[in-house]
């Protein structure tokens, strides 16, 4: 009785993700993974991917330590002197700038203790899918988030009259161009619709006709 031999032949393997990356490809992997990482957990990308009710997840920049060491930055190595500001709704401050030059050194150095430290490593083919996948989901949450509240108008609503009735050297760089971006979309509708209505009454009522007129030159 014969015994027929079975020949069991495996799949072939991914043979790309065996080969060696180069030292510059190396080298760009960590640099930008530490740098984009730190920057995520820096801000408000981190703590969005974890919206838990009544949980107030911190970001790195808000902890003492990072605040003393963006401060310290700031006054002798930048030679600022102003109080710096922490916590408002602007992302273009001067406590903002210095941390991201903190951000940067930090990625810097990390780079280079990573590179030190991990020679023998020849790819980061299943690190690079980690980080990948961390930092697309961050970019997603971020369009998603300015998403909702451009269609739901909550991050630059109209302005209020407390706002409207304000002296305008009080308002802040931002404030000016928050308040007037919801601003120029209502005299945008209302000039289109000025425009509208005098080609509509054309010839009928004279004084509405040049009144809305008037009022479209105004706005133009």
């Amino acid at each position: 009785m014969s015994t027929a031999s079975v020949t069991v032949t495996e799949p072939a393997r991914d043979q790309t993700s065996a080969l060696p990356w180069s030292a510059a490809k190396q080298l760009a992997f960590r640099f930008f993974s530490l740098y984009l990482v730190l920057y995520a957990l820096g801000g408000q990308i981190a703590p969005s991917l974890l919206p838990i009710p009544h949980v107030h997840i911190p970001s790195l920049a808000q902890l003492a330590l990072t605040k003393a060491a963006v401060t310290w930055t700031a006054v002798h190595v930048f030679s600022i002197r102003n109080a710096l500001i922490y916590v408002s709704g602007s992302g273009d401050k001067t406590f903002d700038w210095v941390l991201l030059f903190c951000i940067l050194v930090l990625a810097v150095v990390g780079t280079v203790l990573w590179t030190a430290l991990d020679r023998k490593r020849s790819e980061y083919v299943r690190l690079y899918g980690w980080v990948s996948l961390f930092l697309r989901f961050g970019l997603a949450s971020q369009m998603i988030i300015y998403g909702l509240v451009k269609v739901v108008p909550l991050q630059m609503p109209f302005p209020p009259l407390v706002r409207l009735l304000d002296r305008y050297g009080n308002f802040s760089i931002m404030a000016v161009l928050w308040s007037s971006v919801r601003r120029i979309a209502m005299l945008r509708d209302i000039r289109r619709l000025c425009r509208t209505d005098r080609r509509s009454i054309a010839g009928r009522s004279p004084i509405v006709h040049d009144r809305a007129a008037d009022l479209s030159r105004r706005l133009d």
